[in-house]
């Protein structure tokens, strides 16, 4: 997958990690799902084939709660939710935190045009959304709006008519501070990894076991399937620990 973000700033992104690799293992696929082809725009460009309403067949709620798991158990590192337009599925804020839930990161692709004061506020208070910049267009004028806007969780306020170079240079300052935040997630991320790997071997240590651990068995409890655990012993080891340490 490109990162558009990437091509435009030309900077390193800090989710590069989620793409490339997640300590040291090799991650799943990137997936992108469409996850209805209901949308409120009629674009000649569409792709998807978009409609007014949801498609025949699309997944229900506990379907694409079964589909996330799958997902999870592939390693996948982040969905991000398509469309049609993603925020037209009545579902999508609780998919979301399903998924962050499952360990995937989920990541949005909106038209943006159903972002309302009231959907800003759910994305920017929603702990299973990544960091989402949101630049709030609109011909409302008044200081009152303004504020309103602004607490509702927009990182900017633009209004029309719209000057394109202003609206580009604001844009390219919501990636500079999204590129920010992404290099913190990566570094927590490092961090996290630091604390449950042997620092000799990189290993997973006892603390990754008991984790993995207490999430199998969550996932056991959900899903009614087995849980095996094989734990097995070297011979000789010995050796290796005289000459590279314990």
């Amino acid at each position: 997958m490109l990162s558009i973000s990437k091509m435009v700033s030309g900077q390193k992104e800090g989710g590069d990690y989620l793409r490339y690799q997640i300590g040291g293992r090799p991650p799943g696929p990137v997936v992108v799902w469409n996850s209805t082809r209901a949308c409120n725009l009629r674009c000649r460009h569409c792709y998807a084939s978009a409609t007014a309403g949801p498609a025949e067949g699309e997944l229900t709620t506990a379907e694409a709660k079964r589909f996330i798991e799958g997902l999870a158990k592939a390693r996948v590192p982040v969905l991000l939710f398509s469309g049609g337009e993603p925020l037209m599925r009545p579902d999508f804020f609780e998919l979301v935190a399903y998924a962050r839930a499952q360990g995937i990161r989920p990541v949005i692709s909106t038209n943006g045009t159903l972002i309302s004061l009231e959907v800003a506020r759910r994305i920017k208070g929603d702990p299973s959304l990544p960091f989402i910049p949101v630049i709030l267009v609109t011909a409302r004028v008044s200081t009152p709006d303004k504020v309103a806007g602004l607490d509702a969780g927009a990182d900017d306020y633009l209004t029309k008519p719209i000057n394109f170079p202003e609206l580009e240079a604001r844009v390219r300052s919501m990636l500079r501070i999204k590129g920010l935040h992404e290099e913190l997630e990566a570094k927590a991320q490092e961090l996290e990894q630091l604390s449950i790997r042997d620092g000799l071997t990189g290993l997973y240590n006892r603390r990754y076991l008991g984790q993995l651990l207490h999430e199998e068995f969550e996932r056991a409890k959900r899903t009614g399937e087995p849980v095996w655990v094989v734990m097995f012993d070297l011979d000789r080891f010995k050796a290796v620990n005289d000459v590279y340490g314990h």
